[in-house]
């Protein structure tokens, strides 16, 4: 995994382990341990409540980290093109021009583009 979405990973598991921390030091005081966040209060919360939210909080990331790094490997699976199929074309003759083998039912020689009608068929 490279880039910044690593980076953005490392942050938010380093912002739980922090979080995850100041829960547990004020657990046992009685008071617990009140983490404001935009829409959600958790207040006198358990050492058991906020463990599982940690884990809850590390699923979601290793969830989202699954999706995004297998929706990027799919990605890279489409842009690799498909290898060409090796085709066997018979050489029926030479060009009388510059030498060069001539296809079957060519017209022109891949070669130096001079007509078939100047050919010489060995």
């Amino acid at each position: 995994m490279r880039g910044p979405l690593a980076l953005v990973l490392i942050g938010f598991a380093a912002i739980a382990a922090g979080f995850l921390l100041l829960a547990l030091s004020d657990a046992n005081l009685g008071g617990g341990f009140i983490f404001i966040f935009p829409f959600f209060f958790f207040g006198n919360m358990s050492p058991l409540w906020t463990i599982g939210l940690a884990f809850l909080f590390l699923f979601l990331m290793t969830l989202l980290l699954t999706v995004v790094t297998s929706r990027r490997m799919a990605d890279w699976e489409t842009s690799v093109p498909p290898a060409a199929e090796r085709l066997y074309v018979p050489m029926v003759g030479r060009c009388s021009m510059c030498g060069a083998p001539l296809p079957e039912k060519a017209s022109f020689c891949p070669r130096c583009g001079s007509s078939v009608d100047i050919v010489s068929k060995q």
